[in-house]
């Protein structure tokens, strides 16, 4: 491994960490080097494993519809119950999924319910957003 001398000669504080990543398969080994360029300790760290690691443990992404309202004033009087209701919840965080747990019903039947209120300009969109 080479090393810049001058990191451990002009270091504020010790030990000098000093890393190197190589090998098949890709691991990394860390010197804490003293000011008198002794070696305190070494660590190596199997880089490909704690990917898996960090990989296995984040949890997958999830789709959601945010259906969002249109600005301003909104007259709901020639809506359907539920079609009110949809306006009314469409706040850009509620999820067309949580709107369908709160009238019973069908995601699917809420998204179709969504889209008709874009076209008739209810709703902005209808937006897809991954989390």
């Amino acid at each position: 491994m080479e090393l810049d001398e001058s990191k451990i000669k002009n270091a504020e504080h010790y030990p000098v960490v000093v890393s190197n990543i190589h090998g098949s398969p890709e691991h990394t080994v860390t010197l804490f080097i003293d000011q008198e360029f002794r070696i305190r300790a070494i660590e190596k760290t199997d880089i490909t494993a704690r990917l898996d690691e960090m990989r296995a443990a984040r949890e997958p992404l999830v789709e959601r519809y945010i259906p969002i309202a249109k600005k301003g004033k909104l007259n709901l009087n020639k809506l359907d119950r539920d079609e009110a209701i949809i306006v009314s919840l469409s706040d850009g965080n509620t999820s067309l999924e949580e709107i369908a747990q709160i009238l019973n019903k069908s995601v699917m039947e809420v998204k179709l319910i969504a889209e008709r209120l874009v076209r008739m300009k209810y709703l902005e969109k209808v937006e897809k957003v991954i989390e």
